[in-house]
């Protein structure tokens, strides 16, 4: 849900951020405001976005799949990993394949 909100109010915020750069180019509380912070937050928050679809997700998922209660934590969570990286590891060679 973090992410979702970031992604939707950094656009919004850039947009603004780069008015004030434009209108405010000479004063001192604005010359942190950079293109550079700018590129830098869109990059970390489209890492960050990409590692929870791709890695948290499927992992809530098959951990969730192994919802065998009289298992322990560890077990369960043991199963959800190798399920994990056998799923991104058939998905890596089958791209790989393919291209």
């Amino acid at each position: 849900m973090a992410i979702v909100l970031s992604l939707q109010s950094l656009l919004p915020i850039t947009l603004l951020l780069k008015k004030v750069l434009a209108d405010y180019s000479n004063s001192e509380y604005a010359k942190w405001l950079s293109s550079t912070l700018l590129l830098t937050s869109w990059n970390r928050l489209f890492i960050f976005s990409n590692m929870y679809l791709f890695g948290c997700m499927p992992f809530a998922f098959l951990y969730n799949e192994a919802a065998d209660y009289k298992r322990s934590f560890f077990s369960r969570l043991l199963e959800s990993l190798l399920q994990l990286f056998l799923v991104q590891f058939q998905s890596f060679f089958s791209f790989f394949l393919i291209s």
